[in-house]
Parts: structure tokens; C-alpha cells; sequence
């Protein structure tokens, strides 16, 4: 099979990922969530393929869709960590309300154990700027996906993009939205910035590579 394309510049996809990448889609196309295929694969790659030494950090996980992808994409790669943030409590008004907020803490502990990846996840029950405020490992790949607003998506990029490692990729979910916050924070942090090279969208994740000083 010929490889896909990619996002971040990086050496074609290795034999036999490409099929893995498919088959992870596949599952999680099972699942309750709010992400197409096409998404999916994207941050399944970028977990699974690391362009620089560091852990992986989603802001986000709601019932656990993607949290679940990139700790299974991140486990093939042996670089790092996967740790998620989400207090569960769905306080934006941005955030999707098809499930009940006191049903959604169960419902994301029983994904994560049923789909075996439990022990992958150092998951942080709590706000994202909580966890910021005690957070010192480097990261490679920084998903942002929780807090829509303007301030909700800036204040994540902004408490944890000094963690970022050359090369890392930093992702926002739902900048091809109605909402505000992913699209602006990536055209005034990433794409009018100098420490971001390659930038680029893949379905309505928006992403950029970044370089450092």
C-alpha cells in the first residue's frame, strides 16, 4: 500500500502502519465522539510516528474517543507518555451535551477500561490550567480539544507551549467551526509566529510544527 500523506514533513509511513492506522480508525469509528476518520487517522500518526523526544498531552477527552487513539497509536511508538486532562463536569459552553455531565465520568472510565489502555493514560481528573500549574514534563504533541471559547483555547496554548520540544506538533480540533477559540489562538500563535514552521489543516484539526528559537 502506498503511504498517505502526512501532515508534519517526515519520511513516508513504515511498512505496515499504514494498516494499523486503519484498523485503530475502524475502532474508533465505535465509538461515541465527536471525530471523523479522517481526524482520527491524523492524530493517530502524529502519537505514532514522534518527530522529537517528549510525552503526549490532550486537553479534552470528554468519553475518551481520542484519548483512547493516541494512547494505542503512542504505545507503538515507545516514546514518552500519553496524559490527558478533563474534569469531566463539561463546564464550557462550548461543550457538546448529548451526554449527561454526572453519567460522563463513568462512561469515560469505562471506555478506558474496556479498550485496554487504562495503564497507557496518566489521566489528570481536573481543569487544564489546574494541571498546568504543576506540569514540568516536554512535550511532543499538544491536543487541544476542550474549552472552545477564545480564552478557553488561548489560556491552554499559552500554559503549555513553553513545554513544547523542537518539533513537536501542536493540534486544535474545530478550527473549521462556529467557535472562535481554536481558529484564532492558531492564526495569532502559530501561524503569525517565527518558532512555527510547516502548518496545515486535516479535516477541522489545524496544526503547526514547532521550531523553537
Amino acid at each position: 500500500m502506498t503511504p498517505r500523506a502526512t501532515g508534519p514533513e517526515q519520511s513516508p509511513v513504515p511498512p505496515g502502519l499504514d494498516q494499523q492506522l486503519d484498523d485503530l480508525v475502524a475502532q474508533g469509528m465505535q465509538l461515541a465522539g465527536h471525530m471523523t476518520a479522517r481526524e482520527m487517522r491524523f492524530i493517530a500518526l502524529v502519537a505514532a510516528l514522534p518527530t522529537c523526544a517528549g510525552d503526549v498531552l490532550e486537553i479534552g477527552s470528554y468519553q475518551g474517543k481520542s484519548t483512547i487513539i493516541l494512547a494505542k497509536a503512542a504505545a507503538r511508538a515507545g516514546e514518552g507518555r500519553v496524559a490527558a486532562v478533563d474534569p469531566l463536569s463539561i463546564p464550557a459552553s462550548t461543550d457538546p451535551r448529548d451526554v449527561h455531565p454526572d453519567a460522563l465520568p463513568s462512561i469515560f472510565y469505562a471506555n478506558m477500561r474496556e479498550h485496554g489502555v487504562h495503564d497507557l493514560v496518566d489521566f489528570h481528573q481536573m481543569t487544564s490550567a489546574a494541571l498546568g500549574a504543576t506540569w514540568s514534563r516536554p512535550l511532543r504533541f499538544l491536543w487541544i480539544d476542550g474549552d472552545h471559547t477564545w480564552d478557553g483555547a488561548r489560556t491552554d496554548f499559552d500554559t503549555f507551549n513553553r513545554f513544547l520540544q523542537p518539533g513537536a506538533i501542536v493540534a486544535f480540533h474545530d478550527v473549521l467551526h462556529r467557535f472562535e477559540g481554536p481558529i484564532r489562538v492558531m492564526a495569532e500563535r502559530l501561524l503569525a509566529s517565527p518558532l512555527f514552521g510547516a502548518c496545515g489543516v486535516s479535516g477541522s484539526i489545524g496544526w503547526g510544527q514547532y521550531l523553537g528559537d
